[in-house]
């Protein structure tokens, strides 16, 4: 029945993805949990040194997916002269004599017509240019209060303009159909058309244009349009009139702004030589014409915006932090990988629990499938006390405390991922499950700094995991009293030792564990992301399965089966009676 929930769950149409998603979980998870008891079996005292490096890993390769190069701040008059170098540019690659048509697109009509002016300004020192208004095409007939610039005469406006200025035409044209503007007048070889309006993209007109620049208070784009390059991928743009309400982010704050319904910005990916600039509150900003040099980047680096206010991340971050450290302290107290895994599985119950004193109330099927776990952890758990081959005959009593210390800690740390777990539904409740890469970043970004209160322990648990290191190479040779060995085991020399291989092979369990871990935890933010908590539990409770399997017939070598399999199958039953109550 579970395998049912799951395949229903996935659904055909995205079995590929589904299928890397739960290789990234199976995989990625499975070999994380055996290199981590790898590590705890030759280090058991290692666990924050080992949180420390898991979480340095992953920061740094989320810092390097989050991080962006700002666009540089500019004056409005230093951007009205880069526009006009790059279309006096785009007007050299023309055939000679042929008229450049260059668009000047906008919501906003105020700074649009001021940017179309700046523009004129500039290009008329340097070629013939003809500056038209689209909205001197509407009918003249109209009184003037009835006007509206999204109702503009285009069959005129292409008979009478654009077609006699086009490669074939005659290149005598009207600027209007006013009295003001229908004399006609024929421009000159090589003359830069200027045309400032909105809706000059709709499927009427959008192919005239060798140059289009949309422009308005958020948004600047200047795009190379020609005939050749436009695709029916523009079909969306239309002439409507339609108005919809959308949402800008500004200045920290969100703003409502009235825009067409069906118009949309030229898409600047599909544009041949696209400029970029954007207004906003801080500033004018426009992309690089020239590739800035690699220090001018380096200058210029932001983090990306982030989807979630970073307050918002603050409890989890503790949370998460503190999960993460107990359940690898939890080793230096005896605590052997199966009850690890057992505890972890029992985080339905938790949630339950806490559900309940929040005011969830449950079924008679969920309740006994709480009692299923609960009695599979705390059955595996005395199990293990009593089997842990660690425990001697002589510090029985010491042996018992310190692996009943760690049961409590795993214990403590259940009840944190359990909060951990209620804070992130309230989150994604309000913003959405689609941000499981800046959940990722910022649960360990954010948590870097915490360690700087455990730097002495880190560094006596590093400092206890290298002379390990050198004890387990000095098995493979005898030292040379010429050499010394490196402090930090990668820097090694081209004519290594048997030794120093056997002092650096020491250290791939533990790199083994940090890779592993991005990749599991990658795993399961991406599964967070697309389907519901009941899901992911039940796909994690048969993880946890598949790992528990690893840890008893390889690691422990305790393939009798006996109490190592029976009380961990109550924990799996009693997740899948209330995974099947759930569907």
């Amino acid at each position: 029945m579970g395998g049912r929930i799951i395949l229903l769950s996935i659904g055909m149409p995205s079995f590929f993805e589904w299928t890397a998603t739960l290789g990234l979980v199976f995989g990625g998870c499975c070999s994380n949990a055996l290199a981590l008891e790898l590590v705890t079996s030759r280090l058991p005292q290692a666990g924050k040194l080992i949180t420390f490096v898991q979480f340095l890993v992953i920061s740094i390769f989320g810092l390097i997916r989050h991080l962006t190069v700002s666009p540089r701040p500019l004056s409005e008059e230093k951007v009205m002269d880069q526009v006009a170098a790059r279309i006096l540019a785009l007007r050299k690659l023309l055939p000679k004599g042929h008229i450049m048509r260059v668009a000047v697109d906008g919501r906003v009509d105020s700074s649009r017509r001021s940017f179309a002016d700046g523009l004129y300004a500039r290009l008329k020192e340097a070629a013939p240019v003809v500056k038209v208004a689209l909205t001197d095409f509407r009918d003249p007939s109209h009184p003037f209060e009835d006007h509206h610039e999204s109702t503009p005469d285009l069959k005129a406006f292409r008979r009478k303009l654009l077609d006699p200025l086009s490669p074939s035409g005659s290149q005598e044209y009207i600027t209007g159909l006013s009295d003001d503007h229908s004399v006609p007048a024929k421009a000159e070889d090589g003359s830069i058309l200027l045309v400032q309006g909105r809706h000059l993209h709709g499927e009427e007109i959008r192919s005239y244009w060798d140059s289009s620049i949309f422009f308005d208070s958020l948004d600047l784009i200047t795009i190379q349009r020609t005939p050749s390059n436009s695709s029916s991928s523009d079909s969306h743009l239309s002439h409507s009139p339609k108005k919809h309400t959308r949402r800008h982010s500004r200045g920290g704050s969100r703003s409502r702004i009235l825009v067409d319904e069906t118009y949309q910005e030229p898409e600047p990916l599909h544009a041949r030589h696209p400029i970029v600039v954007k207004e906003s509150v801080s500033g004018v900003f426009i992309d690089d014409l020239t590739p800035p040099s690699f220090l001018t980047k380096l200058g210029r680096l932001r983090l990306m915006p982030r989807s979630i206010p970073i307050r918002r991340w603050t409890v989890q971050v503790v949370l998460f932090l503190l999960t993460s450290l107990l359940n690898n302290i939890a080793f230096a107290y005896r605590v052997p990988m199966p009850v690890h895994i057992i505890f972890r599985s029992g985080g339905m119950v938790v949630n339950m629990v806490m559900g309940w004193f929040i005011g969830k109330r449950y079924t008679k099927l969920q309740i006994t499938s709480i009692i299923f776990v609960t009695l599979g952890v705390i059955l595996t758990t005395f199990s293990a006390s009593f089997d842990d081959p660690h425990i001697s005959s002589e510090s029985v009593q010491t042996a018992y405390t310190e692996y009943f210390i760690g049961v409590g800690i795993l214990t403590l740390a259940l009840i944190l991922s359990g909060a951990m777990g209620l804070a992130q539904d309230a989150m994604y409740s309000e913003y959405g499950r689609g941000h499981w890469q800046e959940a990722l970043f910022y649960l360990h970004f954010l948590s870097m700094p915490m360690f700087v209160f455990m730097a002495d322990d880190i560094k006596s648990q590093y400092v206890s995991m290298t002379a390990n290191a050198r004890l387990f190479a000095s098995n493979f040779s005898s030292p040379n009293p010429n050499s010394t060995k490196p402090d930090f085991p990668f820097l090694l020399p081209m004519t290594a030792t048997p030794a120093q291989l056997a002092f650096l092979f020491y250290y791939i369990p533990l790199l083994t564990n940090v890779l592993t871990q991005l990749v599991c935890i990658s795993g399961v933010h991406r599964l967070t992301s697309r389907v519901d908590s009941l899901t992911v539990a039940l796909i994690l409770v048969v993880r946890k399965a598949v790992s528990l399997g690893i840890s008893v017939l390889w690691i422990r070598g305790d393939g009798d089966g006996g109490n190592a399999w029976l009380w961990p199958n109550e924990v799996v039953e009693g997740n899948g009676v209330d995974s099947k109550k759930n569907q």
